[in-house]
C-alpha cells in the first residue's frame, strides 16, 4: 500500500472511530486529538525503533532504559518503570536484557539488600554516546516541518497530558 492509500485508509479508521466513540458521549474534538496524538507519537516511535534503535541492536523500551541510566545515573526498576510509564516487570525484562549484554548491571540497595540498584556499564554509556548522534537526527527529520512555536506548544500540551496522566495513576502502591 503506498503511502496516500494508507493515509486515506488512517483517515477512514479514524472518522468511522470517532463516530463510534460520539455514539458514546465523547465529542468529536476531543476524539480526534486523543487520536491524533496517539497515532503521531507511535509513528514516530516506530520510526525511532526501526530506523535508529534497531541498526543498534535497541528496542524503544531497552533505548528508554538505556536514557534513563545514562543520564539519570543509578536507579531502582521500579523508579524507572514510574518515570518512564511502564510496568515494573517491563523494566525488569529489558534490564535483564540488557545485563546479558553487558548494558547495564544490578547491585543490591545500599540501605536494603532486599532491593535492587540498576546502573549503566562503560559498554552501556558507550552504545548510548553512539546512538545519540542518530537519534538527534531522527528528531529533527521529524520535527523539521514545525516551526518553534509549534515546538514549545507541542511541549506544553505533552507535559500537561502526561502531568494528568501521573495524577490519575495516583501514588505507587
Amino acid at each position: 500500500m503506498d503511502s496516500q492509500a494508507e493515509a486515506q485508509t488512517f483517515a477512514h479508521y479514524q472518522r468511522a472511530y470517532i463516530e463510534y466513540l460520539a455514539g458514546h458521549g465523547l465529542d468529536p474534538e476531543t476524539s480526534d486529538a486523543y487520536s491524533n496524538f496517539l497515532f503521531a507519537a507511535q509513528a514516530a516511535n516506530n520510526y525511532m525503533e526501526e530506523h535508529v534503535l534497531r541498526p543498534f541492536g535497541l528496542t524503544l523500551g531497552s533505548w528508554r532504559v538505556l536514557v534513563g541510566l545514562a543520564v539519570g545515573g543509578p536507579s531502582e526498576p521500579g523508579v524507572l518503570a514510574r518515570v518512564l510509564f511502564v510496568s515494573t516487570p517491563s523494566v525488569v525484562t529489558v534490564l535483564n536484557t540488557m545485563a546479558k549484554a553487558g548494558l547495564a548491571e544490578r547491585s543490591p540497595h545500599p540501605d536494603d539488600r532486599r532491593r535492587v540498584v540498576a546502573t549503566i556499564t562503560p559498554a552501556g554509556m558507550a552504545l548510548f554516546e553512539r546512538v545519540v548522534p542518530a537519534n538527534v537526527q531522527a528528531q529533527r527529520e521529524l520535527l523539521g516541518s514545525l516551526t518553534r512555536s509549534d515546538l514549545t506548544r507541542l511541549g506544553e500540551i505533552g507535559d500537561r497530558i502526561a502531568a494528568t496522566a501521573r495524577a490519575l495513576r495516583g501514588p505507587r502502591r
